[in-house]
């Protein structure tokens, strides 16, 4: 039952998906926000179960840098396609899940020139339909159709969440557990 808002926000999601008749499936992106061990992670690995899509969860604290989600640009001698992609291409599936843990943890990373690598300024243009539809794959270097892919993130506090996320996602704040 604490669960139950972001269920209520999925299904309106879905159900005017199933009403505009669209070929896939869409919901608004979703941070879920609430103390840890509530199951938020184990909620969003399930309902991609559920919907019977692939899934590509990325922990935030462990890759804190864009280049987990996207990629890094050919030419370098770590160049690679990022796990978005990656899912994509290996499922041949253009709606995904793509789950986001401890969202509000991932950092900022910087090159020795100065420049800054983060997963929420990666983020951002991929949650937006009309910019995910052109949205350019630094590695293959291709514009890719983006906009089916769903959203889920996590994190046990807003402190930390970057306003630009908050304001591209519905945010929801999901109570403690109690006996």
């Amino acid at each position: 039952p604490w669960m139950a808002p972001a269920t209520e926000a999925v299904w309106q999601g879905l159900r005017a998906s199933a009403r505009e008749g669209l070929p896939g499936l869409r919901f608004n992106p979703l941070v879920l926000v609430g103390s840890p061990g509530i199951g938020k992670s184990f909620w969003a690995r399930r309902l991609a179960h559920h919907l019977s899509v692939p899934t590509c969860i990325i922990d935030a604290t462990g890759e804190p840098a864009s280049f987990s989600l996207i990629g890094s640009q050919r030419g370098w001698g770590s160049a690679h396609h990022g796990k978005l992609m990656n899912t994509v291409l290996n499922a041949r599936h253009a709606g995904p899940l793509v789950v986001l843990d401890e969202v509000e943890k991932a950092g900022d990373v910087h090159s020795n020139r100065g420049a800054r690598h983060t997963l929420t300024d990666a983020l951002l243009p991929l949650l937006e339909r009309m910019t995910a539809q052109t949205w350019e794959c630094p590695f293959f270097q291709i514009k890719c159709d983006m906009s089916w892919v769903n959203w889920m993130m996590t994190a046990n506090s807003r402190q930390g969440l970057p306003e630009p996320l908050q304001s591209r996602c519905v945010v929801l704040d999901l109570p403690d557990l109690t006996p």
